[in-house]
Parts: C-alpha cells; sequence; structure tokens
C-alpha cells in the first residue's frame, strides 16, 4: 500500500515536469529574458516594469530599432539630432542612432546612464575642456572656469531627480543665471555691452554713441557719474516707444546761469535750439567754462539784448564785466550775476548812475529811461520838448511862454535843475485870492484850474452842474440869480473890499427867505423831515413857491384837522380864502375860520341843542356820506324811547318846523313833550 502511494507521487511529479517541460518548449521562442536589473531612473517608471516593460523599450520584434523607442521619450535629444545641434547632432548618423552604444541599460541602479565613458564615446575625453562653443554657448572670461555644475545642477547626479534634466532644458540668457539690473528694458544680451572678459561693472563691450563723445572734460568718467542711479539718466532704462532716445543737452547735466530768454536769442540767428548754444561759447575742450576762455561774439551779444554799438563800441569786456580775464574772476555761478547782471541798453542809469539823483523814478515819467529826453550818443543837449512837459504838467495859456528856469531853479554848482518837487499848483506861485476857502476835499483840493484858465483868471468855469457838487444844488427859480445875491463880497472895515464868501454859506430856505408861516410848522409834534427833505422842501419846491403836486402834506398832522367826508374834496381856498395880494407875509392863502363845524356852517337847529358855539355836531351828524345820515340813537340819547308802534313813525310826524327862536323856524326837536296827550287827544281824535 505505501510503495503504490509513493509510485502514484512519482508518477504525478514526472506528469508534472513533463507538462513544463512540454510548456517551456511551446513558449521558449516568444519569451524574452532581462539580461539584468534596469538602472535607477527607469526602474521608477512604472511604464518599464514588467515583460511590457522590455517591449515599451525593445519593439515587439528582435529587430526592432531601440533609436525609435528612445526618441519617444527622448523627444528633445531627437530633435538635437534632426537639427545638427548640441553634442548628439554632432555624432556621426550611425553612433547617434545608437544610444546604447553611450548609455549602457541592466546594469542595476547603482549604474548612471551617464558617466565620463559615455563622453569619451561621444569623442569627449575629459568633459572639464568641453568646447562649450559646440553648443551655441561659447564660455570665456569668468564664464570659461565654472565648474559645469556650476549651471547643470544635476551634471554629476546618479540618479536623475523627477522631472529635471541633466544638461537640457536651460536657455543660453544672461538672466537665467544673474539678476537683470535693466529690468528687461535692453533685452536678454548682456554680453553686447558687458562682455565676459572683465568685471560686469567695466561695460567693456559697450561704445559711446557718436551723438554724444566722451571727449575733453567728458572723457575717463565714470558711467555713474552721468547715469546716476535713481534719476531719469538712469543706465536701468533703454529707449521705448514711450521713452524714445534722446541726446541730451549742457542743461541736462549742468546747471546754467542763463535764462531761457537769453539762449533763444543765442539760437534764433544761428537756426538752432535754445539747448544748442551753449558749445557756441563754451568748449569742452578748452578746459575752461568763463571768459576768456568763454567767448561771446559782437554779433551774439547783439542777440542777447545789448548791441556794441557807438558809444560802446570801444570799451572792453572788462570795463563792463568787473575781474574779466584777471585770475580772481570766478566765483562759480553765485558770482555770474554780479559779472553779468544782464544790462539792457536803455538802462544807462546801470552804467552812468542817475544825475537826476532819482527825481523821475516817481511821478508822470516813473518806469521811463533816460533815452525819453536823452539821445544815445549825447546827454546834452535834451531832447525834453513842450509834449513832455504836457504829460507832467501841461503847460497852457501864458504858462508856455514861461522859461524853464522860472520854475525850475539849480540847486548845485553845475549841477541839474530840479524837476521832482516843483510845485504844480496854482497857489505855489499866484496869491489865493479866496482865502482858502476852496481847500477842501470837495474842491479838489483848491486847484484853481477846476474853476479857472491858464489864459485868463475871469470868466469862471464854474458851472451850475458844478454848483450841484456843493451842499446847494442850483434848481428851479435859483438858475436864474446871479453868484453875488448869495456870494456878496463885504467891506473890511469899511476901507477895502474883502474876499468874496462862497465857503460856508448857509443852504437853509429862512437864510434868504422870511417864513410866511412864522413857524406855525415847526413846532413841538411837527415832522422834521418828510422824504428826506427838510424845512420849506418839506411842502414846497424851487420852481415855484406854491405846494409841489403830490407833496406829502398831511392836513392831520401838520393842522390836527383830519380831513373826512366832504371835507376831504374842497380846494384848500374853501376854508382859507385866497387874496388877490400877498399880505405882509407874503401869503395868498387865508387862516382858517376855525375847526368846529359852526366856524363854517350855521346852526339849522336854532339853538335848540344848546349855544351854537359849544355844540358838538359829530355826536348826532357823520363827516362820511350825508349830513342825514345820523348817528343819533333815540333810544339813549333822548327822553322818550320809541315802543314798537312810535319806532314805526316817520320822524317828521312828530318833529315838524316850527318857530323856535325869535321867530326863527326850523325843525323842532326839544322841547316836546312825551306824555301821550301831548300828542294825542282823549277823545282819540288824534
Amino acid at each position: 500500500m505505501g510503495t503504490l502511494k509513493k509510485r502514484v507521487r512519482w508518477g504525478l511529479f514526472l506528469l508534472q515536469g513533463a507538462a513544463i517541460a512540454v510548456a517551456i518548449g511551446l513558449f521558449l521562442p516568444k519569451v524574452r529574458v532581462s539580461p539584468g536589473e534596469l538602472t535607477a531612473v527607469h526602474a521608477r517608471e512604472p511604464a518599464l516594469a514588467g515583460s511590457a516593460g522590455c517591449t515599451k523599450c525593445h519593439g515587439e520584434s528582435r529587430h526592432a530599432s531601440m533609436s525609435a523607442s528612445c526618441a519617444a521619450c527622448h523627444a528633445e535629444i531627437e530633435s538635437q539630432i534632426a537639427r545638427n545641434s548640441g553634442i548628439h547632432g554632432t555624432l556621426p548618423p550611425g553612433e547617434a542612432a545608437d544610444c546604447g552604444r553611450c548609455h549602457g541599460e541592466h546594469k542595476g541602479r547603482p549604474f548612471a546612464p551617464v558617466h565620463p565613458q559615455s563622453f569619451a564615446l561621444a569623442g569627449i575625453p575629459d568633459v572639464s575642456r568641453f568646447a562649450h562653443e559646440t553648443v551655441e554657448f561659447g564660455l570665456s572670461g569668468k564664464h570659461a572656469g565654472l565648474e559645469c555644475t556650476k549651471c547643470h545642477l544635476h551634471a554629476e547626479d546618479r540618479e536623475l531627480p523627477q522631472g529635471h534634466k541633466r544638461f537640457l532644458g536651460l536657455d543660453q540668457t544672461c538672466t537665467r543665471c544673474h539678476k537683470d539690473v535693466h529690468e528687461g528694458s535692453y533685452g536678454p544680451r548682456c554680453q553686447s555691452c558687458h562682455g565676459q572678459e572683465r568685471p560686469f561693472p567695466a561695460v567693456a563691450a559697450f561704445r559711446h554713441p557718436d551723438a554724444f563723445p566722451l571727449a575733453g572734460g567728458h572723457a575717463g568718467l565714470a558711467c555713474a557719474k552721468c547715469h546716476e542711479p535713481g534719476t531719469i539718466h538712469r543706465a536701468m532704462e533703454a529707449a521705448s516707444a514711450s521713452r524714445p532716445a534722446s541726446v541730451r543737452d549742457c542743461s541736462s547735466c549742468h546747471r546754467s546761469p542763463h535764462g531761457d530768454e537769453f539762449l533763444l536769442r543765442i539760437g534764433t540767428p544761428l537756426g538752432i535750439s535754445a539747448k544748442e548754444t551753449c558749445a557756441r561759447c563754451h568748449s569742452t575742450e578748452k578746459g575752461g567754462f568763463v571768459g576768456p576762455l568763454a567767448t561771446l561774439s559782437r554779433t551774439a551779444h547783439a542777440a542777447v539784448g545789448f548791441p556794441l554799438t557807438p558809444p560802446h563800441h570801444r570799451q572792453s569786456c572788462s570795463a563792463c564785466h568787473e575781474g574779466y580775464g584777471s585770475a580772481s574772476f570766478g566765483g562759480g555761478l553765485d558770482a555770474y550775476p554780479r559779472r553779468y547782471p544782464g544790462r539792457k541798453p536803455d538802462d544807462c542809469k546801470a552804467c552812468h548812475g542817475d544825475p537826476h539823483r532819482g527825481e523821475f523814478e516817481i511821478g508822470a515819467f516813473k518806469g521811463r529811461d533816460c533815452l525819453s529826453c536823452h539821445t544815445r550818443q549825447a546827454f546834452a543837449p535834451p531832447e525834453f520838448d513842450m509834449a513832455r512837459h504836457d504829460v507832467a504838467f501841461k503847460l497852457e495859456g501864458r504858462h508856455r511862454k514861461l522859461d524853464c528856469a522860472q520854475c525850475h531853479a539849480t540847486t548845485e554848482t553845475k549841477g541839474p535843475r530840479d524837476y521832482r518837487g516843483v510845485a504844480t499848483d496854482c497857489r505855489s506861485c499866484h496869491q489865493d485870492p479866496h482865502g482858502g476857502q476852496f481847500n477842501r476835499p470837495l474842491y479838489l483840493g483848491g486847484d484853481c484850474r477846476i474853476c479857472h484858465t491858464q489864459t485868463t483868471w475871469k470868466p469862471s468855469t464854474f458851472t451850475a452842474e458844478m454848483h450841484g457838487r456843493t451842499p446847494f444844488a442850483l434848481t428851479g427859480a435859483h438858475l436864474g440869480i446871479g453868484c453875488a445875491r448869495c456870494h456878496d463880497a463885504p467891506a473890511a472895515d469899511g476901507k477895502a473890499v474883502a474876499v468874496k464868501k462862497f465857503s460856508g454859506v448857509a443852504g437853509e430856505c429862512v437864510s434868504c427867505h422870511a417864513d410866511v408861516h412864522a413857524g406855525a410848522f415847526d413846532g413841538a409834534g411837527r415832522p422834521s423831515t418828510i422824504g428826506g427833505k427838510q424845512g420849506c422842501a418839506r411842502c414846497h419846491g424851487t420852481d415855484s413857491f406854491r405846494p409841489t403836486p403830490g407833496s406829502a402834506f398831511d392836513h392831520t398832522v401838520w393842522t390836527g384837522f383830519a380831513l373826512k367826508g366832504a371835507h376831504s374834496a374842497l380846494a384848500c381856498a374853501a376854508c382859507h380864502g385866497r387874496s388877490a395880494v400877498p399880505d405882509a407875509r407874503g401869503r395868498t392863502l387865508g387862516l382858517a375860520s376855525g375847526t368846529s363845524c359852526q366856524s363854517c356852517h350855521s346852526d339849522p337847529h336854532a339853538g335848540q341843542f344848546g349855544p351854537t358855539a359849544a355844540v358838538n355836531c359829530a355826536s348826532c351828524h357823520r363827516e362820511e356820506g350825508s349830513f342825514r345820515n345820523l348817528l343819533f340813537d333815540h333810544q339813549k340819547n333822548s327822553r322818550f324811547a320809541l315802543d314798537e308802534v312810535h319806532a314805526k313813525v316817520a320822524c317828521a310826524k312828530c318833529h315838524q318846523t316850527a318857530a323856535v327862536s325869535d321867530g326863527v323856524k326850523a325843525i323842532r326837536y326839544k322841547p316836546l313833550g312825551t306824555k301821550c296827550r301831548d300828542c294825542h287827544e282823549p277823545r282819540g281824535s288824534r
């Protein structure tokens, strides 16, 4: 039993072995066995694991080309070969296609696919002496001594980090490794100005443009001297569309003492701009910026505003410009205004002083120069004529015939005459016949020419319009009055004629006219001012003494008697009788008879209500409307109250015309009886 089991086991074992042998025989032609483990950089790729990875690199057939498989992952290498660039592009075609010749595989993880032997097989026995120019980036200067790993960080890595390149992937611009201090303004070709042989700040390859040659005083200057950081001229910014390149002029770097007008005058005749004028007088080669090394031609001297014409044509520069050409001349820009004060040919006083001691610096000739009266060639004789004299003081009439010396005296021996300060008012030469009455500002300080001419003293030119500027304007009847009526000339001690009185003449009506109203309208309670007018002008004008039409005469205010009802429509003469001949005071309207009704009206009641002079008519009658429109109240103002029956009886039924006093007939109101029998018969006949 045991033996049988052993046989069965061996049979099964042999059967299995046979099956395995058959399987190996069937599949051996199709299965490839790896010659060794992949290098680390390939072993980490999931796509290259297992038998599928073999096909990825070796293809489906034994005769497949591995170069195509390598190119599928290393496209950049394939591109180099196609362009004949880089290390791979310079290899013979057969060697470039045989990747495994230089880069071994299946040697295990510790093996580096790129090693010194790889470079040796590519014709580079010493990597440190690699001709970098073969990859289109020659190394010179400081770059030639750099280690490969200074730029190619992973050049010597056994296993290339994921996503990184060993040699490829770098652009060959300076800014790849160095900070661009120009911030991209000058493009990527730094070596076009800086080169690689000398230090970066030396800018060894830069050549200054011919538009601004560095010659004379500009030669040998450090770049930063002109292209200072932090200024608009810094070398950090290149020309662009928004900032076109321009050649700097002298004023861009040097402070100029000249004004814009000066430079413009120099450049205009020469057809150049103001900024181009510096070189016309100053040179960088002469070594001196000021005179006499700086030269100004006579043409330029005239262009800046001072032509050197007679009498200035023979003057030397030092005669006008103190210290010109001497060792002490200079002092920098601060001394320029003193050396060259910018004098003008018409400013004679700048060099010759003012012989008139400033007399013409104020007044009518203020701002005028010496040439207003003198010629350019000679100071005497002056050209001051009558027309110029009229500017300051117009000479008219008799004054035009006077000699200058009569008004302008000489205070110094052989000195000029006094011109400023000579009084021009009439009283400085003529006595004031008015005794100072016109010294007030109202009359322009007493200027005689306001009323008199320079030809003759009489007649005066004082007009009614001018009189209107005084406190008393001439209007109405006053216009026809002669001046002497108001402005008299009283005798002085009875011997001589005194000065006529113009100032201080009273302007009130009562100063010339008697008050026909004897002060009746100036008492207490009377308005002193009506419409801004006082005195007689409150009611009267100057055309006529009669009250002015529409005058503000208020009968109640002025007389205490209000005009109401029928009284308001009456003419003044109805109460104030008019006489054909004025009275002793000149009045034509008389006084009113009184203010009571009885002053103008008779008593129609013939004394029934008491003495006529004492009766108050207004207690029963109104001034407005009809006289018959009574205020009388029978119930209150009589002894007989009207009952319901009597109230309907007409007034005339009881109050009939009868003889009431001394045979005078009138409507009887009193005395009347108040009892029934006084009006009615007992038998009822009435």
